[in-house]
């Protein structure tokens, strides 16, 4: 029984070994700081920066592989051993677009360039005196960027490689009938496509010098590392921190940029806690003592009913004002009883009034609704009468007399 038990312990911890190197597989990191560089001035915040920044992703679970002052044989080395680790993270079984991925993820702190839009690593022993030593002397950021390529995971590349650069002005010089303006043309970064998966970090905008600080960190480290370990806070958030705070520090002198073609977010701090719903606890029933065995049930009076209120009476709708009652006729006037003189003289009264009345009415309506006649005059006759002494006049004269004469 004993012997058993051991064997189940044993068997136990090597799946939690396998389970953990498993998971540490997920998230490999390529640090490099080169500071000590053999031909031009050197700086002295670059090896600082990698060695801080290892520290910080070992701790949040990272397989780090790291390197400081290294050469271009050497760099290519590293960067071959890194392409190693990521071929090992096993793609996941479904696509989950909330869960964030396995993260390949380089890191960069030291000199770097661009000849004609393409970006280049110096390495600590690079040799640069005209554009055609670029591509012998250093490290195409293309190369690096294929070598991240895949679909297993997201690639994260962190740039802090825009310095006050010396060989800017060597190239600048080598060139001929250039002026001391020619030096813009290779100084920064230019911006890179990202690649599907991808998301690229620039310590300034392109084109910028970024600034080495007079600590032991970089203004840009300095705000990755205090930014990158907080939970549940991905990429494009982090990012808008770290702006703010680099912005500040270097007084709006440097301002990060990143490109971004992510299709699931990334947590470099660890991805944010499942939210839980709790259920809310009912309040204790004080009628219910402790240890009872079933709750107490009291009995629920009915209330006396009161009677239901007398409906308001309904407001009866307003009529429009009545139109003028037209003049009674004569069948609707009263009569009185023949014995009353007073009945009859008020009887009298009223049908004068209504004929009155009634004949206005009547007139009003012919001539509104009627043409006006002229009333035909009569015509009048000239009789001759004869005068007293018996003779008729042939015509009207002072001594006839007209009268009318009825036909």
């Amino acid at each position: 029984m004993l012997r058993l038990a051991r064997l189940l312990l044993t068997t136990a911890s090597v799946v939690a070994m396998a389970g953990a190197a498993e998971a540490a597989t997920e998230r490999v990191a390529l640090i490099i700081g080169n500071g000590a560089y053999q031909t031009e001035s050197p700086l002295a915040n670059p090896p600082n920066d990698a060695a801080d920044v290892a520290a910080l992703l070992r701790a949040l679970g990272f397989e780090v592989i790291e390197g400081r002052d290294l050469s271009k044989r050497d760099l290519e080395r590293k960067l071959k051993e890194f392409r190693a680790k990521l071929e090992e993270i096993q793609p996941a079984a479904d696509f989950d677009p909330d869960t964030s991925p396995p993260v390949a993820l380089f890191y960069y702190s030291g000199h770097g360039i661009q000849v004609a839009g393409r970006n280049f690593v110096i390495p600590v022993d690079a040799k640069i005196d005209k554009p055609a030593d670029v591509d012998f002397e250093t490290v195409d950021m293309d190369a690096i960027l294929r070598a991240m390529q895949g679909d297993a995971w997201a690639s994260v590349v962190v740039l802090d490689a825009c310095r006050d650069n010396p060989f800017a002005r060597s190239l600048a010089r080598s060139l001929k009938g250039a002026t001391r303006g020619g030096e813009s043309a290779f100084q920064g970064l230019a911006e890179m496509c990202a690649q599907n998966g991808s998301f690229v970090i620039y310590a300034t905008d392109p084109g910028n010098v970024a600034l080495d600080g007079n600590g032991r960190n970089s203004p840009f480290t300095s705000a990755f590392l205090k930014n990158a370990p907080k939970p549940g806070i991905d990429l494009s958030r982090m990012m808008i921190s770290i702006r703010y705070d680099v912005m500040r520090a270097t007084g709006d002198k440097q301002n990060p940029r990143d490109t971004s073609s992510l299709m699931r977010p990334v947590f470099l701090g660890g991805a944010p806690a499942p939210a839980r719903i709790q259920q809310a606890s009912l309040p204790a029933d004080p009628m219910v003592r402790e240890g009872a065995s079933a709750p107490r049930v009291l009995p629920i009076e009915p209330k006396p009913q009161q009677p239901a209120p007398a409906p308001a009476p309904k407001a009866q709708p307003q009529q429009p004002d009545a139109k003028p009652q037209a003049a009674p006729s004569r069948r609707s006037i009263p009569t009185a009883p023949a014995s009353s003189a007073t009945g009859w003289r008020a009887i009298r009264k009223i049908r004068c009034a209504t004929r009155i009345t009634a004949s206005s009415a009547s007139s009003i309506t012919r001539r509104r609704f009627r043409p006006a006649r002229r009333r035909a005059r009569p015509t009048r006759r000239i009789c001759a009468t004869p005068t007293s002494s018996g003779a008729r006049l042939s015509s009207p004269s002072a001594t006839t007399r007209r009268r009318s004469c009825s036909p």
